[in-house]
């Protein structure tokens, strides 16, 4: 307990651990004589894999406590960085709770779940809220219709010409039940990240594990990320909507579905820089983020001689 702060440091941990004995602790190092029951190593670049599953908890949750001290700037402004985003990341899921909830109301909606840094907790006070949204078959650009709607009843929609959004959804993704797998040209670490950091806020008919079983390649990239799937907040949300169906069926009409589809391709078209369009697929990514990440990747593998495909 030198470094973490001498006899003080070790008085505060035993008063901690009187309070409710820890089942487990991992220590990043540990000296070569030391010998403890329950204590493992678990350096920061540990592979979870290979930490043991203890016979003695097996299947039991528990409550994870990091110890650290603020002993250096450098560490004392990360702290600082950390408690900031993590307020602002608080603040910025209780709006998108809400969008969420009111966009639920939409019966062609099969999924929303959140991406980018809020999903983080890595975001400042001007950062926007992005939203990844799975629609019915057939029903994308219906559905964008009605997104767009509620989004600016609410005034929480982020417009094309913004150039500050702070606290605006911006909903970057749509795509049509029937398109859950990423295209093979589109599987590499950044996407398998993008997919596997989603937060889910609602779903129907289990849209979330479909979404998961249909990109199983992602465990290439990243193969402990799928291990447990995240809580859904609106689990009980309008997944019935049986009020909503017969308006719901009017504005699903096909032809209607068509005319909308023409007309927001053709306002598209207009304005195309990164975005990617199709009849099953829409992505609008005001900062193209995977190609600038992925070339910073490549060439820090290439530095350090890895041969690593991305």
């Amino acid at each position: 307990f030198k470094r973490l702060g001498g006899r003080d440091g070790f008085q505060l941990f035993q008063t901690v651990c009187k309070m409710k004995k820890p089942a487990v602790v991992f220590k990043r190092e540990l000296f070569s004589d030391l010998r403890m029951d329950s204590v493992f190593p678990l350096p920061f670049s540990v592979n979870v894999s290979r930490v043991p599953i203890l016979p003695f908890c097996p299947e039991k949750k528990h409550k994870v406590l990091f110890w650290a001290v603020e002993s250096s700037p450098i560490r004392k402004e990360v702290f600082k960085l950390l408690k900031e985003y993590k307020a602002e990341a608080i603040k910025k899921m209780k709006i998108a709770n809400s969008a969420a909830y009111n966009l639920s109301y939409i019966p062609t909606i099969s999924f929303i779940g959140i991406s980018g840094g809020v999903a983080l907790g890595n975001v400042t006070k001007d950062d926007d809220i992005d939203f990844f949204v799975i629609t019915k078959k057939k029903k994308l650009f219906m559905t964008r219709f009605w997104i767009l709607c509620l989004l600016e009843w609410m005034d929480l929609r982020r417009k094309r010409t913004d150039t500050t959004a702070a606290n605006k959804v911006c909903v970057n993704l749509l795509l049509d039940e029937t398109e859950l797998a990423w295209p093979k040209s589109k599987q590499d670490i950044y996407i398998a990240h993008e997919i596997i950091q989603l937060k889910p806020l609602f779903e129907r008919n289990g849209m979330y594990k479909r979404l998961l079983a249909s990109n199983e390649w992602v465990s290439k990239f990243l193969p402990n990320s799928i291990q447990k799937q995240q809580t859904l907040i609106g689990k009980r949300w309008h997944t019935d909507y049986y009020g909503l169906r017969g308006i719901s069926a009017f504005f699903s009409l096909r032809p209607l579905e068509l005319l909308l589809q023409k007309l927001q391709q053709r306002y598209m078209k207009k304005h195309k820089t990164t975005e990617i369009v199709s009849n099953t697929f829409l992505a609008f990514h005001p900062n193209d983020y995977r190609t600038k990440t992925l070339q910073l990747l490549r060439s820090k593998y290439e530095q350090f001689g890895l041969l690593t495909n991305l």
